[in-house]
């Protein structure tokens, strides 16, 4: 065969291995390609043989030309053999070109079928993730009764519903208790937007003049009026007098998530299950699992670390923390300027737990005391981190410099500025991790620690004692009905406040 027609057959193999003749199964593919391996082995080890009886042949046939021991018919089928030797090795390197051409392609073709199917099993799975994602709870005005993380639930319709029917949104907290039975914690709308303005004082002037403050108790300023026709009808009467008398606010019910271990011990003291709590809560309203991070270490008033107030006792010699009580020792705390600097625990940590559900069910983010990982913590840990790494910096380059000094420079002008800044450097990388510690474990008191005096003097005085109360943290068991009292603060024209309470029947 010549090389023109083996070029021309290698270009026929080539095209029909490039076209769509193939099957494009894929058992079917790696059979063929394990078959085919095999064929080439095979062809392989037939050739070496061929090659190598080739080789004997050439030998023997030098040896008998230069001997002349053999006749011409001899040599002439020697030659004969040698020829046919020839061209079935020729046959052989032909089609075992043409088998590796084949199995190449269809080794390119199981490949690019592997691709494919990994493609579509990927493909599957986003598709079967996003099927399986769990959906946010939408809570509205004819079915809110449920209950879901507070991350998880939605009251944008709600709201929205509940204003055009003149409804309130009154959210409320409830504590597991620690020291107390589980206390629940009222927070309205306007308590809120005033819990706001406490966590965010920068706030413009809005004018000069004093504004009413006070909450309105949505009750009736006349007698029921009913019309003949009404009163003709008795049921219809006792219909709408029940409906004036039924609850007008929609509640948002605001449970702690980390109080649902039954029987756990906590600093000596009993904590109780919330499993009930949860149970009784979302058959009423609309239930939000709250992370109560921080809730019983941070005050309603200032969102700054609170303390616990020592005792001591005859029989012990130390002094032992009041775990039921919460002190804030900050003198600008609106709480602290009125009187009111000790809380109860369990009311103030139920009061947390409604601000952090409130401000993410109705901003979408919690308030920054209350976030485990917020973006200003993070944010401060790189200022910090890279300031002590600058620090660190200054101390080395103050250390080549040092290090690098001759005699002849002036050495006491070195010695002094390395020192000096590698002292610098040192204080201000301890305040920095000290003040680090601080962030990381929630604001504790040592926030208020000072390097000079081992404890800060008249913080215990108040300057304002006449200032009204800022809230009514007033508690219930959660068995019970939500607190429904009110406390109206007027300011008299002497400028003296006036405090009056309201409870609704």
């Amino acid at each position: 065969m010549s090389t023109n027609e083996q070029r021309c057959r290698l270009r026929s193999k080539l095209s029909a291995a490039k076209h769509d003749n193939l099957p494009l199964d894929k058992v079917y593919l790696q059979k063929g390609t394990q078959q085919l391996e095999r064929q080439v082995a095979e062809l392989q080890a037939k050739t070496r043989s061929n090659a190598f009886n080739k080789k004997e042949a050439i030998k023997a046939f030098n040896n008998a030309n230069t001997n002349g021991t053999m006749d011409y018919n001899s040599l002439s089928e020697l030659r004969k053999c040698h020829a046919m030797a020839i061209n079935a090795e020729n046959n052989q390197k032909l089609e075992l070109k043409d088998k590796r051409i084949v199995l190449r392609s269809m080794k390119f073709r199981l490949q690019e079928l592997s691709k494919k199917n990994k493609k579509a099993a990927q493909n599957k799975e986003n598709s079967t993730d996003k099927k399986t994602e769990i959906p946010t709870t939408k809570a509205t005005l004819e079915s809110y009764k449920c209950e879901d993380n507070t991350e998880m639930i939605s009251i944008t319709k709600l709201k929205s519903e509940a204003d055009n029917a003149k409804r309130p949104l009154v959210f409320a907290g409830t504590d597991p208790g620690l020291c107390t039975l589980s206390t629940t914690a009222r927070l309205t709308m306007e308590r809120y937007e005033y819990h706001i303005k406490l966590y965010n004082p920068f706030n413009p002037l809005q004018g000069n003049g004093c504004e009413d403050d006070c909450i309105d108790m949505n009750l009736n300023d006349h007698f029921l009026e009913v019309d003949e026709d009404t009163a003709m009808e008795p049921d219809a009467t006792i219909r709408d007098v029940v409906q004036q008398r039924d609850s007008l606010s929609v509640p948002v019910l605001l449970t702690g998530a980390a109080g649902t271990g039954f029987g756990s011990r906590l600093k000596g003291h009993l904590k109780r299950g919330g499993s009930r709590i949860k149970a009784d809560h979302h058959q009423h309203a609309l239930l939000g699992m709250t992370n109560e991070y921080r809730s019983s270490q941070t005050c309603v008033g200032c969102y700054g670390p609170i303390m616990r107030q020592k005792a001591s006792r005859a029989s012990s010699k130390g002094e032992r923390s009041v775990n039921g009580a919460s002190l804030c020792m900050n003198i600008e705390c609106p709480p602290y300027r009125a009187g009111q600097a000790t809380q109860n625990r369990d009311i103030q940590a139920a009061m947390c737990i409604a601000l952090a559900g409130a401000s993410l069910l109705l901003t979408g983010e919690t308030l920054h005391p209350f976030t485990r990982y917020s973006a200003t913590i993070r944010k401060l840990t790189r200022i910090f981190a890279s300031h002590t790494v600058f620090q660190c910096v200054v101390i080395v380059l103050n250390g080549v410099v040092l290090g690098t000094s001759t005699t002849n420079d002036v050495w006491y002008t070195f010695i002094v500025y390395a020192v000096g800044s590698c002292i610098v450097a040192m204080i201000n990388m301890y305040f920095g991790i000290r003040c680090q510690r601080n962030f990381n474990k929630g604001l504790k008191p040592h926030v208020q620690w000072s390097p000079f005096k081992k404890k800060l003097g008249n913080l215990a005085k108040s300057k304002d004692s006449e200032m009204p109360l800022i809230d009514d943290m007033r508690y219930v068991p959660s068995s019970g009905p939500i607190d429904d009292d009110f406390i109206d603060v007027k300011i008299d024209k002497n400028g003296k406040p006036s405090i009056e309470h309201h409870q609704s029947n």
